[in-house]
């Protein structure tokens, strides 16, 4: 069983106040704020990382607390001295440090184009190892069924967890939302007028969809055209839209069951496996056949 595991080769963060940096190999300076007994994560293991990425100026790059879970990294070999392959091999479980990466060797050995206009020299990572998956003596095809085993549970405890996170979500905001059959929870906070969309309506919506971290995925800010069902959609957000007269304004959490589920979606697994979605929503209008088909034939006469 294969999975993807996310290189975090491309993140990089920077946290002020840390002045007691040591020289690495190469061109890395780095401090370990917290030191555990352990064995040092070695070439090929697979690690869960807690990391805020950040440029010197003190501008986010990523940030894995935005997908409320660790980021997973394999410990590749290094391409260049100094890089975060590099750094990792100086941790263990439970450790955490800052470390501080050359943003040109990135980019002319890895081909890591240097984020946004920074003027940095460095792409300054903090991190903390969350749990190493242990090689040890097993061969490859061992360890690489011993790694499925641990993702296997890893995504049987995500999606465990799920229901509890959208209950201290909607607690936290003191909603109290309407849960339709299908498990879609949802607030109307305007009401409109008329009846709801058919699913053969065309549907002009307004729309912001975002993580639980307040992360956001997509949007529309302008009136957006989409019929039911439509490519790229997700269940709930369907379902959402059905319950919507013209000039309706709802949010709604979406649970992964309704949305991208196991799988994920996204470049990068931007929307990670069993992560529920929240959106807001406006209907704007609601277009019907009929109704468009004698437009057209009146603009036509």
């Amino acid at each position: 069983m294969k999975r993807k595991i996310i290189c975090i080769g491309i993140i990089a963060l920077s946290v002020t106040g840390c002045t007691h940096f040591k020289k690495g190999e190469g061109d890395m300076p780095y401090e370990i704020v917290e030191d555990n007994s352990g064995e040092t994560i070695k070439e090929g293991e697979v690690v869960e990382l807690s990391v805020m990425a950040r440029t010197e100026e003190d501008s986010v790059v990523w940030n894995s607390a935005d997908y409320d879970r660790p980021a997973l990294v394999k410990r590749e070999r290094s391409m260049f001295k100094g890089d975060l392959f590099a750094a990792l091999g100086l941790l263990s479980q439970g450790d955490s440090a800052v470390v501080r990466i050359n943003i040109d060797s990135m980019e002319i050995k890895m081909g890591i184009p240097r984020p946004g206009a920074t003027r940095s020299r460095y792409l300054v990572y903090s991190m903390r190892i969350v749990h190493v998956v242990p090689k040890g003596q097993l061969s490859d095809s061992l360890y690489a069924a011993k790694v499925d085993k641990f993702l296997e549970a890893r995504l049987e405890k995500l999606e465990n967890d799920e229901p509890a996170k959208i209950k201290s979500f909607v607690t936290s905001r003191n909603w109290d939302p309407v849960t339709t059959g299908s498990g879609l929870e949802y607030c109307l906070i305007q009401k409109g007028t008329g009846p709801p969309p058919m699913p053969d309506d065309t549907m002009e919506v307004r729309y912001t969809g975002m993580l639980m971290s307040g992360k956001m995925i997509t949007s529309a800010s302008s009136p957006c055209k989409i019929t039911y069902d439509m490519y790229g959609t997700t269940r709930g957000f369907n379902e959402m839209l059905m319950l919507m007269p013209k000039g309706s304004k709802a949010k709604a959490i979406i649970p992964s069951v309704l949305a991208y589920g196991r799988k994920g979606q996204g470049e990068d697994m931007a929307i990670q496996a069993y992560t529920p979605l929240v959106y807001e929503m406006e209907m704007v209008n609601i277009i019907h056949p009929l109704r468009a088909w004698k437009t057209k034939k009146m603009s036509r006469s």
